[in-house]
């Protein structure tokens, strides 16, 4: 059988050729079909419509790794807006979302039955379940300074998984008009969740608020509502104010 196995490491007795790896062809009058778009599309389960379909698609996970996400600002934060002269004190309560992804380029739709597929061979694999993505936190106390705003970044603790798609055709495939065919390809990537029980860190910021945000968030030079915060959606809830006497409404 034919194979090619592209951007992976060299094993015993196969030839670098291009950039894939060969094993001894097959006979050379096989019909050779040319596939120009996505490989993963000729998957049975694909759901794209293509000329011609490979007979079996395999994910084969290979290593995984742990690694701790970038601090970010969680789905539905929280900026918590101090018009007072007092520091104040603001309670936190999240629910982080962090979706799975992978680098090859499925994200549901119609190749939503290549990405249950990962998961089977992952779970399989190492025990990862899959925790789609959710996170509460019923948060903590932030004592945020007179002028300042406040809000809460997170990192977590993420799992990825590298592996590869072997993909069998009943024909030879090459994948330009120039180039070699083969039976079998190999396309790697990886894919990344959090982590089954990982930890996550949380950090509280905190900054001065600039004079525009000043007027436009607490209103009448900083003593009263503004029109909402200037981040991405409206945070008038969040905006603790003070009256003429210096008096904060419970």
């Amino acid at each position: 059988m034919n194979r090619v196995r592209a951007g992976m490491a060299a094993v015993a007795g196969a030839a670098m050729v291009g950039a894939g790896l060969l094993l001894p062809a097959g006979p050379a009058n096989a019909k050779v079909v040319t596939v120009t778009g996505d490989l993963l599309d000729t998957c049975p389960d694909s759901g794209v419509t293509v000329p011609y379909k490979a007979d079996r698609c395999v994910f084969v996970p290979e290593s995984q790794e742990s690694f701790q996400s970038d601090f970010h600002v969680p789905t539905n934060d929280e900026y918590a807006w101090n018009c007072t002269d007092a520091a104040q004190d603001h309670q936190y309560q999240i629910t982080d979302t962090v979706e799975e992804s992978n680098s090859f380029g499925i994200s549901g739709g119609p190749k939503f039955k290549l990405g249950e597929a990962i998961e089977i061979g992952v779970e399989a694999s190492y025990g990862h379940v899959w925790n789609k993505g959710h996170w509460t936190w019923n948060g903590d106390t932030h004592h945020i300074q007179p002028g300042n705003v406040g809000w809460l970044e997170l990192s977590t603790e993420m799992l990825k998984v590298n592996g590869h798609w072997q993909i069998n055709y009943g024909d030879r495939v090459k994948t330009s008009d120039d180039g070699d065919p083969h039976y079998e390809w190999y396309v790697g990537g990886s894919v990344t969740d959090d982590k089954d029980a990982g930890s996550h860190n949380v950090a509280f910021r905190e900054r001065p608020m600039t004079d525009e945000e000043k007027n436009r968030v607490c209103g009448n030079n900083g003593l009263g509502p503004g029109e909402g915060g200037p981040q991405r959606k409206s945070l008038a809830q969040l905006v603790v104010t003070q009256d003429e006497a210096g008096n904060v409404p419970q």
